[in-house]
């Protein structure tokens, strides 16, 4: 099952998840739900921000200035507008962006703060905290992927029995368009009710999501050295490095971060963070609750820091590897597109939207992994997660159908047609 690395008791989330996929909800899940991702995500800004100036500091020399972005636009502003060089190809992107602004998708959301110098107003880089809505997204391929894996393996031994009744090997076995979809669909059968069952979840390996905090910082050589080796001590250790050459490139590192308890401990949420958790639907006693949370937490998380230069930075913010497009590929190469896998990634945004949602307590989970649905019916159960009504409402409130009286207008109508 998903291993959400950048989360603090993530072991609890995983078990919390992996029964809410064969649909044994627990007394309680709501809430300890609720807590998980919400004091994750408050103290998730906390820590990462503390790392994000100290590694700031340690390239640069002097604390940085930040400010909170809520869009991809304010961030490609910022960058677009503080140049760190200029070269025939930077000037050519800044020009485009300013000229088709939206091109780029600029309303994107984003959860982040950008960095940059107190003086010079140089652009340091960034961190983010990804999206709900992505980790979702995100988790549900991971375990789509895998449920496909299993539809296909099901597949083939059926098509390896029917080989074998008629005498055959099974390489040469002719099969019609007809017989492939319906011999999917009985092996796709055979997965859910594994699921149902709870066989299957149960032999889920662990899938490891490590990008939920990220950092992205700008460096050239030899920064980028001096970077690695700060990265590797101290209260960080980097535990994979990737290198990217082509039409995107960067150095991406995975950190194991150990994270500051302590400071934590001195800053629960009180105020305007108050006020949002009890928005969310947290019913508990926050100060205790939160103090419980940190206290027992796990002592580190796994963050992904991404450095590149600013002229590749650029690219993967306006340029040929623009990061919205990438994900948007992502979504259209995903090759199993059946009613488990919307199915699965519905269960999982509504866990998340739960989580933001005023709801105290959800009742009963609304989506079964093995029940076919529409998409609407997944609409209507997020939306109702907020209060809002359903499109149904004046058909059932209003008295049509039932016996009223009969007004002079409509029996002059009837005599008419009569």
């Amino acid at each position: 099952m998903i291993s959400m690395n950048g989360f603090l008791h993530r072991e609890q989330l995983t078990s919390l998840i992996s029964r809410w996929f064969i649909h044994r909800q627990e007394p309680g899940d709501v809430q300890a739900l609720k807590r998980i991702v919400n004091f994750n995500a408050y103290v998730g800004c906390l820590s990462l921000d503390e790392l994000a100036r100290s590694m700031f500091t340690a390239l640069h020399g002097d604390s940085p200035d930040s400010f909170a972005a809520t869009t991809k636009g304010r961030l490609k502003d910022f960058m677009t507008r503080n140049r760190a060089y200029v070269t025939p190809r930077i000037e050519e992107l800044i020009a485009r962006y300013q000229r088709y602004p939206e091109d780029f998708y600029r309303e994107t959301p984003l959860n982040g703060r950008v960095y940059h110098g107190r003086d010079s107003g140089r652009y340091f880089g960034s961190m983010r905290l990804k999206r709900f809505r992505r980790i979702a997204e995100k988790s549900s391929r991971y375990l789509v992927d895998f449920l496909f894996q299993q539809v296909k393996l099901r597949a083939e031994d059926l098509a390896a029995a029917r080989a074998a009744g008629l005498g055959i090997p099974k390489t040469q076995l002719t099969t019609s368009i007809e017989e492939q979809v319906a011999e999917f669909t009985r092996a796709e059968r055979r997965v859910l009710n594994a699921i149902r069952a709870g066989d299957l979840v149960a032999a889920v390996p662990t899938m490891h999501l490590n990008d939920i905090l990220g950092i992205k910082m700008v460096a050239d050589e030899p920064e980028t050295s001096r970077l690695m080796e700060y990265l590797d001590r101290g209260q960080t250790k980097i535990v994979d490095r990737e290198v990217h050459r082509g039409t995107y490139n960067a150095t991406n590192v995975i950190i194991r971060y150990r994270w500051p308890r302590e400071m934590a401990l001195t800053r629960p949420p009180s105020g305007r963070p108050e006020e949002i958790l009890r928005s969310r639907g947290c019913s508990c006693d926050i100060g205790a609750a939160y103090h419980d949370f940190v206290a027992t937490a796990e002592d580190d998380v796994l963050v992904e820091v991404i450095v590149s230069s600013y002229e590749d930075m650029l690219e993967s913010e306006i340029g040929r590897s623009m990061h919205e497009e990438r994900i948007l590929a992502q979504r259209q190469s995903q090759p199993y597109h059946g009613f488990l896998a919307r199915n699965v990634e519905s269960l999982l945004e509504y866990m998340f939207r739960l989580c933001l949602s005023p709801v105290a307590d959800g009742g009963e989970i609304p989506i079964r992994l093995w029940t076919r649905y529409m998409p609407d019916y997944a609409d209507q159960v997020y939306q109702q997660l907020f209060g809002l009504s359903a499109e149904s409402d004046f058909t059932e409130a209003c008295l049509c159908g039932r016996a009223a009286p009969r007004t002079e207008a409509f029996e002059a109508t009837q005599g008419k047609m009569l």
